[in-house]
């Protein structure tokens, strides 16, 4: 039942953005079939194309490689632990009167939250270098800028872009799309360029195709491939019979002299052999037969493969390229929860902070791009328990370089406005005086009194 509900749904969508005017069906009487479509994109300067699931098929290497997959999966969840706010440019402070921009951020689309709209957009960004974000309208008012009723992370092969020839003279990313396709059960539905927004990953680059950024997988391919390779070689010889070698023929049967297996005595132990034997729950671990034959190993035991330990180095080397700390992969035995506990820091300090001001600029971008409105979004990480022990430890600097400067002022070093000028505070009437001068006004204030 679950194919059927899917296929509703994707009909529920395509005729709702057909409904809002976003796309246009293509005519019945010219039905496009999948097999008839290539998912490509025009490179600049060039009469070749780049193509999905060829050359650089990221995502196939993403569903196949467990560890590459599951250092994607801890960097979205440490990047969507932030608590997202509309600020104020001027000021910094929460803006006010935002509720129906947060009511859109909380419930972008009917399928999704914002922690699910988010992790996807991330997902997509580590897998491709850029995420295409379609933003629904309702009918009639697609030129207004703040009526976005959705948001949708649009899946990169169903897409065909068309790009125009000269990126460097436009001043938009929708500028630089000429026309954009969106691909549902074999259909093309043309997209207003308008209605999309491209986001790039931050260490996204242009080595191939000035208008789409290379896959941050890039330089990557060895390292996948093999633990790819090193769990299908596992699993290979968990199936099929364990370590390779040859059943052969002795030539003697003791009372009858020389005798040879048959041709069709061969296939019937080759078909036994696949089918039969191994280390399958299922399946004998011994051979038991009346032939007289002798076995040759030819293969290595796993544990000669040293599959583990290639696993672990590779996968330490896609860690280290998309910015997640190995000590916190609980691999290897330098691991140590002080090890972890500052690398948990790093992470954040070091990669998903970065990455979360390169998203919400461009989140930003997106939202707020042509409108007067003095805001921005931004991601606040503070209340995340590896950067609160970060602001303790700034409290505790403070409060040492408050005692330090309490002794600067009273060994009249520094005024109490030097001080504050250090801080980068406002200076305070009267405190351009040294202490003991501010000894001295106290006195005669006091005598005064008297």
């Amino acid at each position: 039942m679950v194919l059927p509900n899917a296929l509703k749904l994707a009909n529920i969508f395509t005729k709702g953005l057909q409904g809002l005017g976003i796309i246009k069906s293509t005519p019945v009487g010219s039905p496009l079939t999948s097999s008839g479509l290539t998912d490509t994109f025009q490179l600049i300067g060039g009469g070749y194309t780049y193509s999905f699931g060829k050359k650089n098929n990221f995502l196939e290497d993403y569903r196949k490689c467990p560890p590459l997959s599951s250092i994607i999966g801890r960097k979205t969840n440490a990047f969507t632990n932030g608590e997202v706010r509309i600020v104020d440019r001027d000021t910094g402070e929460e803006a006010k009167n935002m509720g129906s921009w947060y009511e859109l951020l909380e419930n972008p689309n009917p399928l999704q939250t914002q922690t699910q709209f988010e992790s996807q957009l991330y997902t997509y960004l580590h897998i491709y270098g850029y995420a295409i974000v379609l933003k629904t309208k309702p009918y009639g008012y697609e030129k207004d800028l703040a009526s976005i009723s959705g948001m949708w992370v649009l899946p990169n092969d169903n897409l065909n872009i068309n790009w125009n020839e000269n990126p460097y003279y436009l001043t938009t990313k929708q500028n630089r799309i000429k026309k954009i396709e969106f691909n549902i059960n074999g259909r093309l539905y043309p997209i207003r360029k308008e209605d999309v927004y491209m986001f790039t990953h931050l260490n996204a680059c242009y080595t191939g195709n000035i208008n789409l950024p290379d896959s941050p997988l890039c330089g990557l391919e060895y390292p996948i491939s093999n633990i790819i390779l090193s769990y299908e070689a596992s699993g290979s010889l968990i199936k099929n019979n364990g370590a390779m070698g040859i059943l052969s023929n002795k030539g003697e049967i003791p009372g009858i002299g020389h005798a040879r297996v048959g041709n069709d005595d061969i296939e019937q132990l080759q078909r036994d052999y696949s089918r039969k034997y191994g280390l399958g729950k299922d399946q004998f671990k011994v051979i038991i037969t009346s032939m007289n034959l002798d076995y040759q190993q030819m293969g290595m035991a796993i544990k000669d493969l040293m599959l583990s330990e290639q696993n672990e180095e590779n996968t330490k080397v896609i860690a280290d390229k998309l910015g997640y700390p190995t000590d916190l992969l609980g691999i290897g035995s330098s691991s140590t929860y002080e090890n972890a506990n500052q690398a948990s820091k790093d992470l954040y300090d070091m990669t998903i902070i970065p990455e979360a001001m390169h998203f919400y600029t461009q989140f930003t971008e997106m939202l707020f791009k042509g409108m007067e409105m003095n805001v921005r979004l931004d991601s606040d990480y503070s209340h995340v328990p590896a950067m609160q022990e970060d602001e303790a430890e700034k409290a505790r600097a403070a409060k040492d370089w408050s005692y330090a400067y309490e002794k600067y002022w009273k060994s009249d070093l520094m005024t109490r406005n030097q001080i504050l000028e250090e801080q980068d505070k406002e200076p305070i009437e009267g405190g351009d005086l040294y202490y003991t001068e501010w000894l001295k006004t106290l006195e005669n204030g006091q005598e005064g009194e008297a």
